[in-house]
């Protein structure tokens, strides 16, 4: 149990006991502490108790919290007669009996928005606080305060959480409009994410990222900057842990911070994993990986959403692309062939949300999708007889990497005499062709601003290339239709790929997104181009045990002005288990 002493100038001092693990401070009116001015935050900070002390936390405010003078930039361990500054109020704590109350203790707190407005808290410089006043008497830690830091009024630095309305003084007849923050569940206290929170922030403010086009270009192979990073971290930790955190902690905090700083953060690793084939990141405390065809929850985050801000742009630096929190979605290529897509906070509502596309090996081929069973070898001799032929194929599949896979591997053996143009798959798509273009549409533009250039576009372009046959990567709506007019003008022997869980599935998404753009008059003239110039429809399937196999090969054919589909191999399933993959290729 505790007292707080609310006082604020000109209003008699209130006494407040509790006894509960948490207590809230803010403007709402469901705030255990509510302090209704404008420049005290719905939610401005808290008091807790856990492992035996109590603690006061700012809730990321405006304003800030000051506990004797000194703001708070991680938990601060709390002793009775301890004044907290919230606003134009002063909280003074007192642990049970180390204080008589008066007999009006019993009185709630008034409604400060009517009181005369008092004097700001302290927000004092670095160079008048020295490490021991937090333990100095509360006399002296009532100290002239010095004007209001001007960083306090700043707005966010792009990446920080920000309020999506105006801050006002609530109306108590009106429910209160609740921001992002306040919708979301309110978590217990983790000293280390705060602690970790507080000394990313700080870090900031080191000289070595007062150049924000500097920072983007930093790594971690850079040694003597991180060396000279480490050092002024150490000062950082030891002002903000407490001195009973063992150095086993103070050594994780460092290394993570360092790696958030100047490199990738907690993806880092992932970024340069093989068997990892994309990364989800669902807001900064969730991180999903897609390894080997199977998802995993990664244990890692990051500290903040400035700081996965901070990494995204370091990513999209190498494309030339700077981050814009206007731009709100992207979907972008970067030169080394990783593929960043994204909607931006607050957009996304718990946090920037993106995926992260890896570049896939040269390395598929038929024989190798032999080797590991994707395949037998009458598939393996139709798939080359197709492309020695000039047959155009349609890949099928729910996964976006199997589909990539076994759309190299019929590539590769197109003859080599051909011209090819590779259209949106990165530089990750490494053929044998000598004469080879690799075109992205829209590459580097944010789906927000008008496209230049689409993938549409360079489809009408390419016979002006002299190019024979189209490697494409899942197919868009806004290039589905340009694609059947390129195949029908010449381009046979052509591969591409779009979503679809069977071989009719496949061609009805197909046509539907031709149709999404060349209008319901065209619904004919699709389905006769889809049968007249797609010859075969590949479809790869992963199952249980992450095997993938190529589960149907049909022929297309035209039928009275629409297509249809023949079977002439699959895959018959015996056992499907996460153990056990049984079954049998049969041709048809």
């Amino acid at each position: 149990m505790f007292t707080i002493i609310l006082q604020s100038e000109g209003v008699e001092p209130k006494y407040l006991d509790f006894d509960k693990p948490e207590v809230t401070v803010g403007r709402l009116s469901s705030s255990d502490i509510p302090l209704k001015v404008s420049n005290v935050s719905k939610q401005h900070s808290r008091i807790v108790f856990r492992e035996g002390r109590h603690f006061v936390i700012d809730r990321k405010s405006t304003n800030g919290t000051f506990v004797n003078g000194k703001r708070v930039s991680a938990p601060k361990s709390l002793k009775s007669g301890d004044k907290i500054y919230v606003g134009d109020f002063s909280l003074t704590f007192l642990l049970a009996d180390d204080q008589a109350k008066p007999k009006d203790a019993s009185q709630p707190a008034v409604d400060a928005a009517t009181e005369a407005k008092p004097v700001p808290p302290p927000l004092p410089s670095s160079s008048d606080v020295t490490p021991q006043e937090d333990e100095q008497p509360a006399e002296a830690a009532e100290a002239t305060p010095e004007p209001m830091d001007e960083a306090a009024s700043m707005p966010p630095l792009p990446g920080e959480p920000m309020e999506l309305i105006p801050d006002p003084i609530e109306d108590e007849d009106e429910p209160a409009r609740q921001t992002i923050e306040q919708q979301a569940e309110v978590t217990d206290l983790d000293l280390f994410a705060e602690a970790r929170y507080q000394i990313f922030r700080d870090a900031l403010d080191l000289d070595e990222f007062g150049d924000e086009d500097l920072f983007l270009t930093y790594r971690l192979d850079n040694q003597e900057l991180v060396d000279a990073v480490k050092e002024k971290l150490e000062g950082l930790i030891a002002e903000t842990l407490d001195e009973q955190t063992s150095d086993e902690k103070k050594d994780i905090l460092r290394e993570t911070i360092i790696e958030e700083l100047l490199g990738f953060g907690p993806i880092e690793q992932y970024l340069f994993e093989e068997d990892v084939e994309e990364i989800f990141i669902n807001g900064p405390d969730s991180i999903v990986l897609f390894r080997n065809g199977v998802k995993e929850v990664a244990g890692e985050s990051f500290s903040c959403e400035e700081s996965l801000f901070y990494i995204l742009s370091r990513i999209l630096h190498s494309a030339g692309i700077h981050v814009e929190e206007e731009h709100g979605i992207f979907d972008i290529q970067t030169p080394d062939g990783f593929g960043v897509s994204g909607v931006l906070y607050p957009f996304s509502v718990k946090g920037t949300a993106l995926r992260i596309t890896k570049p896939v090996s040269a390395g598929a081929s038929v024989d190798s999708l032999l080797v590991e069973e994707s395949i037998d070898q009458d598939i393996a001799d139709a798939l080359r007889e197709a492309m020695v032929s000039n047959k155009t194929v349609a890949i099928v599949g729910l996964n976006d990497g199997d589909r990539l896979d076994l759309l190299t591997a019929i590539a590769s053996e197109i003859p080599l005499r051909a011209r090819l143009a590779l259209l949106n798959a990165g530089r990750g798509l490494a053929l044998p062709h000598e004469d080879q273009l690799t075109l992205e549409g829209g590459a580097g533009e944010f789906l927000d601003a008008d496209l230049e250039i689409g993938t549409a576009e360079l489809l009408q372009h390419l016979p002006r290339l002299n190019v024979d046959r189209i490697v494409a990567l899942d197919v868009r709506e806004d290039a589905a239709m340009e694609l059947l007019f390129a195949l029908n003008g010449g381009m046979a022997g052509s591969i591409f790929s779009v979503f679809g869980s069977s071989a009719e599935d496949g061609l009805k998404r197909f046509e539907r997104m031709a149709l999404a753009y060349a209008g319901d008059d065209a619904h004919r003239l699709a389905k006769e181009l889809i049968g007249a110039n797609v010859d075969l429809v590949a479809v790869v399937k992963r199952f249980a045990n992450s095997k993938r196999r190529l589960v149907s090969l049909a022929e297309v054919s035209e039928a009275d002005g629409n297509w249809k589909l023949t079977e002439r191999f699959r895959f018959d399933v015996k056992t499907d288990t996460a153990d056990k993959l049984e079954g049998e290729f049969v041709k048809l």
